[in-house]
């Protein structure tokens, strides 16, 4: 009962105070910022139809992607191999007074680099390819350790409603078995 008492004393004293008038710059500020930004509301509204009625939709167009693998080995032979950064078989020594047999040093000899492109509406139907390169082509044959691009892969896809249409390799031509390292998977 005390409190619906305090607070009715301090509602009807409430009411005693003199209410004063705003100042009327202050109002005049308020009304020029309302007008204001009504108008940026309405170009804003004016700007987003504009954008619906032209219809550009992200990514409807073609897509062309650069993927890989990036792989530095480094390696130390002792004796004289067939393949410095992967040996698979030991060579006959050199005659006595040659270079000594042993190689330390690195390669990027692993290393695949493709693209991939997408393009929706190629002959009524949509396209997938993919091409993709390494560096495990072999070596020239002056003794140098520089790698020559070789073809790894290459795939395109045409998809319909009805069909598709694929041409280049899907899997690996010989041997459809695991390898155990990527080097292996190069030989």
């Amino acid at each position: 009962m005390k409190i619906r008492t305090f607070v009715l004393v301090l509602l009807l004293g409430g009411l005693g105070v003199p209410v004063q008038a705003q100042d009327p710059a202050v109002l005049d500020s308020l009304r020029d910022r309302l007008e204001r930004a009504e108008r940026l509301i309405d170009v804003l509204q004016t700007q987003v139809a504009e954008q619906t009625e032209s219809q550009v939709e992200p990514g409807a167009g073609g897509r062309l992607e650069l993927f890989g693998l990036v792989l530095l080995n480094g390696f130390h032979t002792t004796e004289r191999v067939n393949n410095s950064d992967v040996p698979l078989w030991v060579l006959p020594p050199d005659p006595p007074g040659g270079l000594p047999p042993s190689t330390t040093a690195a390669t990027l000899r692993q290393t695949r680099i493709g693209l991939r492109a997408f393009q929706p509406d190629v002959l009524g139907g949509d396209f997938s390819g993919e091409i993709e390169f390494n560096l495990f082509g072999g070596q020239l044959g002056n003794g140098r350790l520089a790698s020559l691009v070789a073809l790894r892969r290459v795939r395109a896809e045409l998809r319909w409603e009805n069909g598709w249409l694929l041409f280049g390799q899907e899997r690996l031509p010989i041997s459809d078995v695991n390898p155990s390292s990527i080097a292996a998977l190069e030989f």
